[in-house]
């Protein structure tokens, strides 16, 4: 068990700014684990979907792979010759080559496409980054940060494993995404100083952040970490929601592996997506003091647009979750919210490091 500093709680102080959250869902928010999928099983007609759709899955996964090389080609061409100051994350690219870079957002479109989301529902306005230099999601499915590639182009946050991934790590290292190591605390303040530096510097994209720190199934919305929300500038909420009869596309635990995932996504007749742009978020001098009030201020708008409580789950619970299935227990015997357990008993867990993943 660690102590756990103040600027890292997540406390309530949005139920009593907000009286009227309660009033939204009448849900008894205590009984939802936001990492479980309601995928449904198995019937008739997935399996006729199966069939029809199956004879097409190795045409697809062929494009996506091509389109996925050309991403990668066109990134590391993107690069040729950068300063040291570019190459570090110091120094947004030149506009050229953030223009040389647009192609990439033309190939994941297709790919979105080839996932089965034919086109993107939009609400809203998105606001340019002279408004809200940060634009903050709720964090569902592994699709996310390429639909908001494709509409933002971003400077995204992400964690350091990204930048090891194949086809992946190449792209988001040219895209100068911030990358953090959750365990280290250098890591991280590190990270919070590139925000506020790439908020206020002029030439860089928008900084775009999942503050949910992982994802959910959305019938909650958990905890904000404070990232996006120390530099005291404008932020815009965006909230992505996924409509669904058959395939619960939410990346969580206690649902489809991950291959699986894709593949019943693919084998779908259509994937739904709607995107919602709320108003940006101007702080008040109070907020701009206080990074929590900050984001529990956006968190319960965004749970207000989504129609759906809060809670006091972490990224910890998450990694509870997928040990407790690990051991073969269900996902709800540790429902628990650790940021509640460790505001009242002071407990916490590690996180786990890769060979804490072999066992």
């Amino acid at each position: 068990a660690a102590k756990r500093s103040a600027p890292d709680r997540c406390d309530n102080r949005h139920q009593r700014m907000f009286p009227q959250r309660n009033q939204v869902t009448n849900i008894d928010a205590k009984s939802i684990n936001p990492f479980t999928n309601a995928t449904t099983s198995m019937n008739a007609y997935e399996i006729i979907k199966f069939i029809l759709l199956g004879v097409l899955l190795p045409i697809r996964m062929i494009i996506i792979l091509i389109c996925c090389l050309f991403m990668v080609l066109i990134a590391q061409l993107s690069i040729i010759g950068i300063t040291e100051q570019e190459r570090s994350g110091k120094k947004p690219l030149s506009k050229h080559r953030q223009r040389f870079q647009f192609p990439c957002r033309v190939f994941a479109r297709i790919i979105l496409f080839l996932l089965g989301f034919y086109w993107v529902k939009i609400k809203g306005k998105p606001v340019s980054r002279s408004v809200a230099p940060i634009i903050v999601s709720n964090h569902r499915t592994f699709v996310d940060a390429m639909l908001l590639y494709i509409l933002h182009a971003p400077c995204f946050v992400s964690k350091a494993e990204v930048a090891k991934m194949p086809l992946l790590g190449p792209v988001s290292i040219a895209m100068q995404t911030l990358f953090v190591e959750r365990e280290t605390a250098t890591s991280k303040g590190s990270t919070l100083n590139g925000i506020k530096t790439r908020s206020e510097q002029v030439g860089w994209p928008q900084i775009c952040i999942f503050p949910e720190g992982t994802t959910t199934n959305g019938k909650v919305v958990i905890c904000y970490k404070r990232g996006a929300f120390v530099a005291g500038e404008v932020v815009q909420p965006i909230v992505l929601r996924y409509p669904y009869r058959h395939l619960d596309l939410s990346w969580v635990p206690a649902g489809p592996g991950t291959l699986m995932h894709v593949f019943r996504c693919m084998c779908q007749f259509i994937n739904f997506v709607e995107v919602e742009y709320l108003p940006p978020h101007i702080p008040t001098q109070e907020e701009k003091g206080d990074a929590i009030m900050y984001a529990n201020s956006v968190r319960t708008e965004t749970a207000i647009a989504l129609g759906v409580p809060t809670t006091d789950h972490t990224f910890e619970d998450m990694i509870l979750v997928d040990d407790a299935l690990r051991k073969h227990l269900p996902a709800e015997s540790v429902n628990v919210e650790m940021s509640s357990m460790k505001t009242l008993y002071n407990v916490g867990i590690s996180h786990r490091t890769k060979s804490d993943s072999n066992t």
